[in-house]
């Protein structure tokens, strides 16, 4: 999501997000009912997202959205912005494309019980294709922002080790 922001919070961007939201205000409401009422009916706490310690997820989850029942819906505008900014993205991409994406995206992740980053490669590697707009400083941004991520979790994952209790002789890392 980070580099959605980025890539998309442009001075442009951002005049023209004020402006449709002003334009639009009743349909942006919505939006944010909708996103609300799919997160209060429709959030699922699998057993292993709660229960797997050696996942990023698990302390996002335990940390933030379990701790603190609010939070999640503190992420209602962001979420909005998000879905409008994509919604700038693909306004003039063929309808085909539209509905690959989607449909792929709906497939892959809403259908799935468990939180994953693996379950929105396919999506992503999608909506990268499908933005036409690749100046140069804005890839190596997503480049040099994939690098530190992948430098991040190498990291934690040789140097952060620790033992469960119940298998005390052996070695737990992190993974994504």
């Amino acid at each position: 999501m980070i580099w959605f922001f980025h890539l998309q919070l442009t001075k442009t961007n951002l005049l023209r997000l004020l402006r449709f939201i002003r334009s639009h205000s009743i349909a942006c409401i919505l939006l944010l009912l909708l996103i609300n009422t799919s997160i209060k009916y429709f959030t699922y706490e699998h057993l292993f997202l709660i229960s797997d310690n050696r996942h990023y997820t698990f302390y996002i989850w335990s940390r933030l959205f379990k701790r603190y029942s609010l939070f999640r819906y503190l992420l209602t505008p962001i979420y909005s912005i998000c879905i409008i900014l994509l919604y700038f993205q693909l306004y003039d991409r063929s309808l085909l494309n539209i509905l690959l994406l989607l449909i792929c995206t709906i497939l892959l992740t809403v259908f799935q019980k468990l939180l994953e980053f693996r379950y929105f490669i396919l999506p992503f590697i999608l909506l990268r294709l499908s933005i036409n707009d690749k100046k140069t400083w804005r890839l190596f941004f997503e480049f040099f922002q994939a690098i530190i991520i992948n430098i991040i979790t190498l990291y934690v994952f040789c140097h952060r080790t620790f033992f469960w209790s119940t298998h005390p002789n052996i070695i737990q890392r992190f993974m994504y």
